[in-house]
């Protein structure tokens, strides 16, 4: 998230988890806790930050994602398409998108983020 400049919007809309993490069965089971990892009992220095995750709707972060995304120049929102595949190379990738006038295709090149 820090590399794409989401970070901060993220955390700061968001609920922050300082309590833990708890491990368990599929809720539609019996939701029995298996394990869990107490933010207080870890060594200090192992955490980043004071928090172990931060909780939001998927609505939510894919805003911040469209709000960020929408101030770069070459970035277009393709309503109405579906993803169909793919292929990659080494020089780039071709995606398929299945739109309501059939299928599209659309090529970037690979960019490596350093």
């Amino acid at each position: 998230m820090n590399k794409v400049g989401i970070f901060d919007d993220v955390v700061n809309n968001s609920l922050p988890n300082k309590e833990g993490i708890c491990f368990r069965t599929p809720y539609n089971k019996d939701n029995k806790v298996l394990a869990t990892m107490k933010v207080a009992k870890l060594p200090k220095g192992n955490l980043k930050y004071d928090f172990v995750a931060t909780n939001m709707g998927q609505d939510d972060l894919a805003a911040i994602i469209l709000e960020h995304a929408q101030k770069l120049d070459t970035f277009e929102v393709k309503w109405s398409h579906r993803f169909g595949g793919l292929k990659q190379d080494d020089k780039g990738v071709k995606v398929c998108a299945v739109t309501p006038q059939g299928e599209k295709f659309f090529y970037g090149r690979l960019c490596y983020w350093m």
